[in-house]
């Protein structure tokens, strides 16, 4: 969850929701294998979509049921999903796990939520897979560890990439 002071929030899931991994992608198509290319259609849209789901993200993930009754552990949960014909994730399944079962329960429920993903300014959205990376530390320090893990992990992912690891990345 993007708070502007973090360290107060023990266990905190601290989600940096970003598509940083299509920023090159306002020049030219990405290819991974024979998939079809992910085109943007516009980077300030892009921004501007990414800022709105970051936000939607980090509300859900604030109103989780159960972060009030159980307290997640600190780690990463990588979420794939598809959107449905209403525009919302479905056919979630978690790719990753570092944290516990109640960190990928919210995730899951988190993503379950959010509601502009249909309005990714991308061709062919509806075809697209995505993959949201959600990061749960209860630290900044913590937090930036992980990311840089995370960041590392997309790397080694992305370039080992076959077809159907095309996603649009969300956070991490």
């Amino acid at each position: 969850m993007l708070k502007r002071d973090r360290t107060h929030l023990p266990h905190s899931a601290l989600c940096a929701l970003a598509l940083g991994a299509l920023t090159p992608l306002a020049a030219s198509p990405a290819l991974a294998g024979n998939a079809t290319p992910i085109e943007v259609t516009s980077m300030p849209e892009m921004k501007q979509w990414q800022k709105d789901v970051s936000r939607q993200l980090d509300n859900a993930l604030e109103r989780a049921p159960s972060r009030n009754a159980i307290v997640p552990d600190t780690g990463v949960v990588q979420v794939a999903f598809k959107l449905g014909e209403d525009g919302r994730a479905e056919k979630l399944k978690t790719l990753s796990n570092s944290a516990d079962w109640a960190a990928e329960r919210m995730a899951i429920r988190a993503v379950k939520r959010l509601k502009t993903l249909a309005e990714a300014p991308v061709y062919n959205v509806q075809e697209r897979r995505f993959l949201a990376n959600i990061i749960f530390a209860e630290t900044r320090a913590q937090y930036d560890e992980l990311s840089r893990n995370l960041a590392q992990s997309e790397r080694a992912r992305i370039a080992s990439s076959a077809a159907e690891d095309d996603f649009l990345v969300l956070g991490g």
